[in-house]
């Protein structure tokens, strides 16, 4: 009678360690995927108040007109563009240190970093300025 019973414990102890592995697994997954939920929740919940860095690309409303003085022309045009964009959107924000543009002529782009609810406002006056006059 000592035939059965090692197959047994064989038989138990591989049904113990998948079962085992299976609900290591099944915890490690739940943990991920809670971690993963909390996360984007705790970005939803900052919403319009979080900082974030954007770059947006301007060429299109910068472009100078007489090349030869091109330089000075896109320099004039940047002042323009930051000079309207920091008047018109929350313009108390441009005062804290949450907020900050920067120019890089080179890529005809501005790099914003703002509060959400400045980029979403940013983004809206761009493709206003965008827009085609009838």
């Amino acid at each position: 009678m000592d035939g059965p019973k090692p197959r047994r414990r064989r038989w138990f102890a591989l049904r113990f360690g998948l079962a085992t592995l299976l609900f290591l697994t099944a915890c490690v997954a739940g943990y991920l995927g809670g971690y993963d939920y909390g996360m984007r929740r705790a970005l939803e919940d900052q919403g319009p108040l979080a900082v974030s860095m954007r770059v947006y690309w301007v060429g299109d409303l910068i472009q100078p007109i007489d090349h030869a003085a091109e330089r000075d022309v896109l320099d004039r045009d940047f002042d323009e563009l930051v000079d309207l964009i920091t008047s018109t959107v929350y313009s108390n924000e441009w005062k804290s240190d949450d907020a900050f543009l920067r120019r890089i002529p080179a890529d005809e782009s501005l790099v914003i970093t703002s509060r959400n609810r400045c980029h979403s406002e940013i983004a809206e006056l761009l493709k206003q300025l965008r827009r085609p006059v009838p």
